[in-house]
């Protein structure tokens, strides 16, 4: 009985090592992105500004990435305003279709004046490609962005 039990527990051990592990992610991997969408910019003392913003990244090894940067087009102060390169994670599973993530850094400047930056800062992207981003930055700033990329998605 005793050796009977110490193959059964081998036999365990054995399968959960080779049993991949099922994690979110964005897929595929190493592929560049661009993702465009809607992005509005509020900051004490500036008028909101609603732009069109382009971020450019790579997928990384799925779980984490690059933000290249990223550039804004629209009126008023759109043309100049920019969000500097950053890392990002994917978290966890929201839902079935929604996973969360974690951008390291948003900084984001104004004719090369810094206006906004904060550590941090989360976002969710989901299956159909589409990245939201809704946070308050430090000093006085937020920023809430809807794009969507036709080049990765998520994988709850």
């Amino acid at each position: 009985m005793k050796k009977l039990s110490l193959i059964c527990l081998g036999a365990l051990a054995s399968s959960l090592m080779v049993t991949p592990a099922m994690a979110q992610s964005v897929s595929p991997t190493n592929t560049n992105f661009t993702a465009t969408g809607q992005a509005s910019l509020n900051k004490a003392g500036l008028p909101t500004q609603n732009c069109t913003l382009t971020l450019t990244g790579n997928s990384g090894n799925g779980t984490s990435g690059t933000i290249t940067g990223g550039t804004n087009t629209g009126l008023g102060l759109c043309p100049f305003i920019t969000v500097d390169p950053s890392t990002f994670t994917i978290d966890s599973t929201v839902n079935p279709t929604t996973v969360s993530g974690t951008v390291a850094r948003i900084r984001v400047l104004v004719s090369g004046i810094e206006v906004c930056n904060e550590t941090n800062r989360p976002f969710t992207a989901d299956t159909s490609g589409n990245i939201n981003f809704n946070s308050t930055i430090a000093p006085n700033c937020s920023v809430v962005a809807s794009l969507n990329t036709p080049d990765i998605v998520a994988v709850p």
